[in-house]
């Protein structure tokens, strides 16, 4: 598949082609699947991608979250290919933490959700399906708790990616937490990618 350089969902393309002939990534855990999905599963052996979802239509459009006809369509398209694909149907937690960050909920578009209960859920996630080894993760998911994703996975994964990050708030970037372990590399063309890198 070719993918257009002006095409806004896949800007983050040309920057894991660098990050890729510079560090051998054999296997990589995706979180939140799309076209870009591709990319991983022709340059890498063994893909798993991990959906956040709600069965609710209306709430998911809502909150500019996934629904599970977002994980069909893709396993549909990408059905050549042997790759896991994980859903994870979002609790009330996070449907909460979501209204929170999204401007309908107790706090200021791009806050902190006003509890914190959301994060038991994403810990244990992240540790069910890290079950595996991966050499690379990537964070990409139609949910605005990426910065809250990417903190779990500091040390459970060497080279950790993610989209959309030229404004650190939308997306809870802004509560990253780095390790001193961790070299960050920021590409800001397009939406944004970065990556974060053990030293």
């Amino acid at each position: 598949m070719e993918y257009s350089e002006g095409d806004i969902i896949n800007d983050h393309i040309e920057p894991h082609r660098d990050l890729f002939k510079r560090i051998n990534h054999k296997s990589v855990i995706e979180f939140g699947l799309g076209v870009g999905t591709q990319f991983f599963l022709d340059n890498c052996e063994f893909v798993t991608s991990v959906e956040l979802f709600t069965k609710d239509k209306e709430l998911a459009a809502k909150l500019h979250i996934s629904n599970e006809t977002w994980m069909g369509k893709f396993k549909e398209k990408f059905a050549e290919y042997e790759w896991e694909v994980i859903g994870h149907e979002c609790s009330q937690e996070i449907i909460d933490a979501e209204l929170d960050v999204t401007g309908y909920g107790k706090v200021q578009r791009e806050g902190n959700p006003t509890s914190d209960a959301y994060k038991k859920e994403i810990h244990e996630l992240v540790d069910k399906v890290l079950k595996k080894h991966y050499d690379y993760a990537f964070v990409d998911a139609g949910s605005h708790l990426r910065g809250d994703i990417i903190n779990e996975l500091f040390d459970k994964v060497d080279v950790i990616g993610a989209h959309d990050t030229n404004n650190k708030l939308i997306y809870g970037y802004g509560r990253i937490i780095v390790p001193s372990n961790y070299r960050v590399e920021e590409n800001p063309s397009g939406c944004g990618i970065t990556f974060w890198i053990k030293k």
